[in-house]
């Protein structure tokens, strides 16, 4: 359930943060999860980072706060920092979603039973935050009052390919490997994104933001490569398994 708890802080952070920032910025520090991982496990159990990993975080850290005070906005209205800072705050609680899913797999429960309960639970929360009136604070998680049909074909495709497939995925291999190593693959996401979003909402960076976006990314490359786990080791690791 506290697992659910971050995805919905995660879900209605993120998301709402594309309002505010560009497609690269919001995808670049919602992937910086490998970081806070490493700065979690030394902080509660004393499990040092290497000299890469540090190396790794101080220039993510660099490249963050450069990107957020280039900006990077959508839009003229836009406001970049808030945008900046709430897709930050979905990345340190996508990090709590996967470290507490790991711990409640290794105790027992089944990844179809984690998935089942989390989802349900910021599926729930979620919806608790649409019902809240704008006047209160919470316009950014409000929908528009008639949406058009075409919003619930995006929300079905949503909730099918990168929820259903894609973290049910991440779900199940954060329980055989580290969780390092599974957000690993969200690299590319912001690559991705970011083509995708200049060739459907030609969104073009500054060249300022994309210098410090790659920094971020490369930090990060840094922190995980700087982990104690290997390519090698996952390898072995997951042939015993089977």
């Amino acid at each position: 359930m506290a697992a659910g708890g971050c995805l919905a802080l995660h879900f209605g952070a993120w998301i709402s943060s594309l309002s505010y920032t560009s497609i690269t910025a919001s995808t670049v520090l919602v992937t910086t999860t490998p970081l806070w991982i490493s700065l979690v496990s030394w902080l509660l159990w004393r499990e040092r980072p290497t000299d890469l990993t540090s190396l790794g975080i101080v220039c993510a850290l660099v490249g963050g706060i450069a990107m957020a005070l280039l900006g990077g906005q959508a839009d003229e209205a836009a406001a970049p920092l808030i945008g900046n800072g709430l897709a930050l705050l979905g990345a340190w609680a996508v990090t709590g979603y996967l470290l507490l899913g790991r711990a409640a797999q290794r105790q027992g429960i089944t990844t179809a039973h984690h998935i089942l309960l989390a989802y349900s639970v910021a599926a729930a929360l979620l919806l608790l935050l649409t019902l809240i009136p704008q006047g209160l604070g919470w316009a950014a998680f409000s929908p528009p009052v008639a949406p058009p049909r075409q919003t619930y074909v995006w929300l079905l495709a949503l909730a099918l390919f990168p929820q259903v497939l894609g973290h049910s995925c991440l779900n199940w291999s954060v329980r055989w490997v580290s969780p390092t190593l599974v957000s690993l693959s969200i690299l590319t996401e912001p690559i991705v994104a970011s083509l995708l979003g200049y060739m459907v909402f030609q969104e073009q960076p500054s060249k300022a933001s994309l210098v410090a976006a790659c920094l971020v990314m490369w930090g990060v490359l840094l922190a995980v490569l700087g982990s104690r786990f290997t390519l090698l080791g996952l390898l072995q690791k997951g042939r015993r398994r089977f």
